[in-house]
């Protein structure tokens, strides 16, 4: 079990607790706040989630001294997605990120998954730890956007969904059942894109220091106005380094979401 800080609280650090044979838990000496308590168990997923992965846990606001009891959990066993990625010439795309996309019950799109799995040096990946439901499965980038490096440079793929669908609606729909493995879900990808690379430097405006893990996104601008804010997911290295590949020939703002309590601000720049 976890206790982490929520709102006004979240940079708290966790506090944890391990069940007993009987599934009871503890979790003692929590300062007052306010919390979101939610199991720990990869095998096992909560019936509340979503497909999307949209569970946050129980919230509590605890006064100081206070015991708070009763705050119970029923699990159900997870699902697993396996499968290989390969190239156009039948070998192996390795350190590959693998996109995941839930499906609601009319097989509409719903919030990608924020996960990281990757393919191995067999071009292999295995997303565990994921509800029951219907999902589609790609890798690579869109090419409108362009993609966010890992901490390498690295020219992205054309995305492709399952098994080798340039469009979402092409995309095969697979299935995961409560404690089930659905294997085979393999991807043969398309051309690796070509485009422009951006990169920079985040760092603290009072202190001149790296800032690390820094989400960033970026905006297509049309007619000097942004279109709307598009999350890469990735993160900025120990450094506050960052770089973007794949962008196309146009004009972009680079948007970077700070802090919990603060709005995402943007610089611009244009090829």
């Amino acid at each position: 079990m976890a206790l982490r800080g929520s709102g006004n609280d979240r940079q708290r650090p966790a506090f944890l607790g391990k069940t007993d044979s009987e599934g009871n838990y503890l979790i003692g000496k929590v300062p007052a706040g306010q919390y979101q308590a939610a199991p720990v168990a990869p095998t096992f997923v909560i019936p509340e989630m979503t497909s999307s992965g949209g569970y946050e846990g129980k919230l509590l606001i605890l006064r100081e001294g206070e015991s708070v009891d009763g705050i119970d959990f029923t699990l159900v066993k997870a699902g697993v997605i396996t499968g290989k990625v390969l190239d156009a010439d039948g070998k192996a795309v390795v350190e590959e990120r693998v996109n995941l996309i839930a499906l609601d019950a009319t097989n509409q799109t719903m919030r990608p998954q924020m996960l990281d799995f990757r393919t191995d040096d067999r071009g292999v990946y295995r997303i565990f730890a994921i509800p029951a439901g219907r999902y589609k499965v790609s890798v690579g980038q869109d090419s409108r956007l362009g993609a966010l490096g890992s901490r390498r440079p690295r020219r992205p793929y054309k995305l492709t969904f399952h098994p080798d669908a340039a469009e979402s609606s092409q995309a095969a729909i697979v299935e995961v059942l409560e404690g089930g493995e659905t294997s085979g879900i393999d991807i043969t990808v398309g051309r690796i894109l070509d485009g422009f690379a951006a990169s920079g430097r985040i760092v603290d405006g009072e202190t001149g220091q790296p800032l690390a893990n820094i989400r960033l996104g970026v905006i297509p601008r049309t007619e000097n106005r942004d279109s709307g804010y598009l999350p890469v997911r990735s993160l900025s290295s120990s450094r506050g380094d960052f770089r973007i590949e794949g962008l196309p020939p146009g004009a972009y703002s680079i948007a970077i979401a700070q802090y919990e309590d603060s709005s995402p601000f943007a610089d611009s720049y244009s090829r």
